[in-house]
């Protein structure tokens, strides 16, 4: 997909994507709305193997801490969403901060030109693993968070905006922030209580965070997120479901699970090459033990091998193809999911069963109502 505000993703992590959400079994999504773009994009029918699964977390949260902000927080791990309306609201933050001598504070993307050739005071934190940025945004607090939104761009930079989650209200909520968000789609759609939502001109974001300013001052009430928002609470349902689903009848072991893999690695990682974008001299020069083959007749043709034996060794069918470890990184990341998923449930078995023993008492109660 390109969009307007960053780099465009390769063709061979599109072309992955693509075959992973084809090939799954069950697709989960943070959003419904996110499931939709999923399949426009996928051109591949997925409804019924999707299940929405909402951003959680662990437990209902207490007060916001009280008092007037210290700082303004504008996290974003990639480039920030805007196009359009990028000056506006650069400017509209700028001045805030000018106006109420507040510290800005970027986490993961730089700062901008515009707002480091200005004279507010400007802390950048680079990327951190996720639980450490939770920690780091309670730290700042009383403060106030900002994750503004693109609202009119081109269409498949509003497609791509549009699917973003809305976990950034929900770690105002956690973080006790207040937050300052664009009235996007993200935002419009969720059941979360986020504090302020403002068009994006420099108007109604600079009265936007001075109303939030203005709020600060008065009592602070008990914040309340949705039972199905909390991992403790009925937020786990739609994982429960997601996980039973794709649920084995017997668990695999290592050596099956290595060998499934390396199969996804070079199935959907790669793609196999038709006869049209197979270069013949190029597999031949790549592999001479290929021309040896050919040459005593035991082959029919370079591409024979390739599509018999090659594609699947990670052979090269041609100088741009992709090769079998292109994304080592990606296997890695989800190598680490598994082990973190894996000792997060040994972590919190006893939770787990209790969990379970109020599911089971639930669906009793229903039953004789």
């Amino acid at each position: 997909m390109l969009t307007a505000y960053r780099e465009p993703f390769s063709p061979e992590s599109m072309r992955t994507v693509r075959n992973m959400v084809r090939a799954c079994t069950t697709l989960s999504c943070s959003t419904a709305r996110l499931a939709k773009l999923i399949q426009q994009a996928a051109a591949e029918f997925i409804v019924d193997k999707t299940i929405v699964t909402p951003n959680l977390i662990r437990e209902q949260i207490g007060r916001r801490v009280s008092g007037p902000p210290q700082a303004v927080i504008w996290s974003s791990t990639d480039t920030p969403a805007l196009t359009n309306s990028r000056v506006s609201v650069l400017k509209a933050i700028r001045d805030f901060c000018l106006a109420y001598g507040l510290k800005l504070v970027c986490i993961g993307s730089p700062p901008a030109d515009l707002i480091t050739e200005s004279a507010i005071e400007v802390e950048h934190v680079g990327a951190m693993p996720y639980a450490e940025c939770l920690s780091l945004l309670r730290s700042f607090a009383p403060a106030i968070l900002v994750c503004p939104l693109e609202t009119n761009a081109d269409r498949e930079t509003a497609d791509f905006v549009n699917g973003k989650s809305d976990i950034k209200v929900l770690e105002a909520l956690a973080a006790g922030l207040i937050g300052v968000f664009s009235r996007a789609p993200r935002y419009l759609d969720s059941d979360l209580a986020a504090s302020v939502l403002c068009e994006n001109s420099y108007t109604s974001w600079f009265e936007g965070l001075t109303a939030e300013w203005k709020m600060s001052e008065q009592p602070v009430g008990q914040s309340v997120v949705p039972d199905r928002r909390i991992a403790a609470s009925l937020g786990v349902e739609p994982w429960r479901e997601a996980l039973g689903r794709v649920q084995l009848a017997r668990p695999l072991s290592y050596q099956e699970f290595e060998s499934a893999l390396m199969l996804l690695r070079g199935r959907i990682g790669r793609r196999l090459l038709s006869p049209a974008e197979f270069e013949q001299e190029f597999y031949l020069v790549r592999y001479p033990d290929v021309r040896l083959e050919i040459d005593s007749g035991r082959l029919e043709s370079p591409y024979a091998h390739y599509q018999d034996y090659g594609f699947n060794e990670g052979r090269l069918g041609r100088s741009s193809d992709t090769a079998a470890s292109h994304n080592q990184q990606f296997w890695a990341n989800m190598m680490h999911t598994i082990e973190d998923l894996s000792a997060t449930v040994e972590a919190r078995s006893l939770q787990i069963e209790m969990l379970r023993a109020r599911r089971s008492t639930r669906l009793k109660l229903r039953q004789h109502r």
